[in-house]
């Protein structure tokens, strides 16, 4: 595995197949912060400056994020501390 994280290419999910699509600046963003080659990996150079001036956070208000003022799209349910349920069966 530690070989093909240094030295495979990035494999995108097949959408019919899969049922999951990813968007071209999704696949930009993660192709940049995965660089193989860490001076070229992005945030190298101005850190998160770089990865937060993506088009990918264009649409992304930095202040009312870290003002936590903006609505997750999406808050799971957890009944305890231990609760399990919303990871995938074949990890737990």
């Amino acid at each position: 595995m530690y070989f093909l994280i240094q030295n495979a290419p990035i494999r995108w999910p097949d959408a019919q197949k899969h049922g999951i699509s990813v968007s071209d600046q999704a696949k930009d963003i993660i192709s940049k912060m995965l660089e193989k080659d860490r001076t070229k990996r992005l945030g190298n150079k101005n850190d998160l400056d770089d990865i937060l001036g993506h088009p990918w956070f264009a649409d992304l208000d930095i202040k009312k994020l870290l003002e936590k003022k903006i609505e997750p799209p999406y808050v799971p349910k957890v009944t305890s501390p231990t609760d399990i349920k919303n990871f995938d069966a074949s990890v737990t």
